[in-house]
């Protein structure tokens, strides 16, 4: 692999972390304010909680209408 081409990889891989960091500290904030808890270790272990005492329920797709049928008028 040339020098050109070794710097190109570096700095992609450079941008593509700082892209993951701010997604990670994006869910983090998230996940923390809507469990409740400052610490995200603290906000997991909420969240396995409330989703372990949620009944199973079988999931069906939602059903979404095309733009189509969206935009034609009700009879």
């Amino acid at each position: 692999m040339s020098r050109d081409a070794e710097q190109e990889a570096l700095a992609h891989s450079a941008t593509a972390n700082a892209d993951i960091h701010r997604q990670l500290q994006d869910l983090s904030h998230t996940l923390c304010v809507s469990t409740g808890p400052r610490d995200i270790d603290a906000a997991l272990v909420v969240a396995r909680t409330q989703t372990r005492s949620m009944p199973s329920v079988p999931r069906t797709p939602a059903v979404v209408p095309s733009r189509r049928q969206s935009l034609s008028p009700s009879p």
